[in-house]
């Protein structure tokens, strides 16, 4: 039976296990230590996406086994195994007693084109903290598709095309840095970015919502880009809850 595993600094490390002893299903996070610089955790997984996109997931709480925990709690039982612990998450799936899902927890970094976080801020039910264009003066990315989202024919982005993109992404940046140097504020001068330039930000949601988000943004009628965000983080949870997402993409389920 695989335990629901938790991640920990290596100071909580050292103080709980000071013999080097670290249980099974327990992670500790890794950290770069530099002179002045703030210390960074490495991430469970990451995945990228489109041009510049990329979803990195930081942390997990709870794993396949969690959500039969915290429903047999109702009877004040625990896990019972393997087999009557899959058949107990399906038949919650299935008939939609999802709130046990609420106890397994994910949280990322992504980093995306503005026009595709504006579509994925719709959904309401996570924890958002974005990077500001306002305090970070580094440098701009812009997305530029391979193929437009138009039904048959031949779809490419041709040379010339990327090239005009290019050409404009260069002019907006080249007057987002007139603005500033001349003493516009950064938070006004940022005006003259068009929505392709990537953001990023930290996204943390239960397990619950982030089915949902799923089921709404890998569906055909979703944006082809936002698709492929949907698309990379179901893959991700493939590897890190498998039992669950097989049940999820079977039938009845989404």
């Amino acid at each position: 039976m695989n335990r629901p595993f938790s991640i920990i600094t290596e100071e909580q490390a050292k103080h709980y296990f000071p013999d080097g002893k670290i249980p099974s299903g327990i992670v500790v996070s890794e950290y770069i230590h530099a002179d002045g610089e703030e210390k960074s955790m490495t991430s469970l997984a990451k995945r990228f996406v489109l041009d510049h996109g990329y979803v990195e997931l930081l942390e997990q709480m709870g794993d396949d086994w969690t959500p039969a925990s915290a429903a047999r709690e109702s009877r004040g039982q625990g896990l019972k195994g393997k087999e009557a612990d899959t058949t107990l998450l399906k038949t919650m799936l299935q008939q939609g007693h999802t709130s046990p899902f609420e106890f397994v927890r994910f949280r990322f970094r992504v980093k995306l084109p503005i026009f595709v976080a504006r579509q994925w801020i719709r959904h309401r039910t996570a924890s958002v903290n974005e990077r500001s264009m306002r305090l970070d003066s580094g440098g701009f990315e812009f997305y530029i598709p391979n193929r437009w989202n138009t039904p048959g024919g031949d779809n490419e982005v041709d040379t010339v095309t990327r090239g005009n993109l290019q050409d404009y992404y260069a002019k907006a940046v080249g007057l987002y840095e007139s603005l500033v140097t001349s003493g516009v504020p950064r938070e006004q001068a940022r005006i003259v970015l068009p929505v392709a330039v990537y953001t990023q930000w930290q996204w943390s949601l239960d397990l619950h919502n982030l089915l949902h988000f799923l089921k709404l943004r890998t569906a055909p009628a979703a944006q082809a880009e936002i698709r492929e965000y949907a698309r990379t983080i179901m893959s991700i949870l493939e590897e890190r809850i498998p039992v669950i997402m097989d049940i999820w993409r079977g039938p009845r389920c989404t």
